[in-house]
């Protein structure tokens, strides 16, 4: 982990079912640190100033050529511009299909639920005075998340492999603000049990 305390703007570690935001810079980078292992944090980012400009992981996935992102490659936004490159990434197994959980999805899997990811992502819209319904589905990235693709088509949940430590980093290439939610979905998505998140804001 190559970070000096002069890079260090700042950083916060979030407990699972709680979301984090904040603004960045372009040329500055967010690190994403699994802190346990086996954790999944669903994140997103909208344009400052304009949050109907979000991440787009239809247009990312089309520009990559790709599902499983590498280091170098970049994240679309919904008008195709340049959000994020990928500048590091420990471990690199991220799901980049969309989609968050939510309170009628943990109804529908357990027969009961206060609320999910997408719940919380959007309280992190309204902290920013954003409109909590311009949330989309297709912006959101479910880092660590593992999906295994069956050639007969079926897909199926694992545990996530990354371990303690890990860590995804993102350098901005816009002004932005990034929302995430850690995590509580209960079983497999987030191994034994989901634990906590760091977010760590880097100059450029």
């Amino acid at each position: 982990m190559n970070t000096s305390s002069d890079d260090m703007i700042s950083s916060a570690t979030v407990q699972p079912h709680h979301g984090a935001s904040g603004l960045l810079k372009k040329g500055q980078r967010l690190r994403i640190v699994d802190l346990q292992g086996q954790q999944v944090t669903d994140f997103v980012a909208v344009a400052q100033g304009d949050p109907l400009e979000y991440q787009d992981m239809i247009y990312s996935n089309l520009e990559n050529a790709r599902y499983q992102w590498q280091i170098g490659d970049v994240i679309l936004s919904s008008r195709c511009n340049t959000m994020w490159t990928i500048t590091d990434d420990t471990r690199p197994n991220h799901y980049t299909g969309g989609g968050a959980c939510c309170r009628e999805a943990l109804v529908h899997a357990f027969g009961a639920g206060e609320y999910g990811c997408r719940e919380t992502i959007q309280r992190e819209y309204e902290k920013h005075g954003f409109d909590p319904n311009l949330y989309q589905q297709a912006s959101i990235l479910n880092i660590n998340m593992t999906v295994t693709y069956a050639p007969t088509g079926e897909w199926t949940f694992e545990e996530p492999i990354s371990t303690a430590g890990d860590y995804l980093e993102l350098r901005a290439e816009m002004d932005l603000v990034w929302m995430a939610s850690v995590c509580n979905w209960p079983e497999i998505v987030n191994g034994a049990k989901p634990t906590p998140v760091r977010f760590d804001t880097l100059d450029a």
